[in-house]
């Protein structure tokens, strides 16, 4: 869901579309900032290639604790794998991190 969310707000700058505004997100912020400052190159793979690239990242990251948290932080990958796990959002962020690492997501 946060990776179509992103590449969503990518299409829309991508139209010329004014930029999206994310101020009713708080949580979104650090993550957001945190994301602009990565850089990312684009591969083209086949079905079979990002099917193996998704396991592998799934299998690298899933083995992490899963740690509830009472104000529904957000972390940036680099808190996630410091902490040795995090909350559903957390495990969403590092894997989309390790896929974007890869070549298959599209900045904000």
């Amino acid at each position: 869901m946060l990776l179509s969310a992103l590449m969503y707000a990518e299409s829309i700058q991508s139209a010329g579309a004014a930029e999206p505004n994310f101020d009713q997100f708080p949580k979104w912020q650090p993550i957001a900032e945190w994301f602009k400052t990565q850089h990312y190159h684009s591969h083209h793979l086949s079905d079979a290639q990002f099917d193996e690239l998704i396991a592998q990242v799934n299998k690298s990251i899933n083995h992490y604790q899963f740690i509830s948290d009472k104000g529904d932080i957000w972390k940036t990958p680099d808190q996630f794998h410091h902490d040795k796990g995090g909350d559903c959002d957390d495990y969403s962020i590092a894997k989309m991190d390790r896929l974007a690492n890869a070549g298959h997501c599209c900045p904000v």
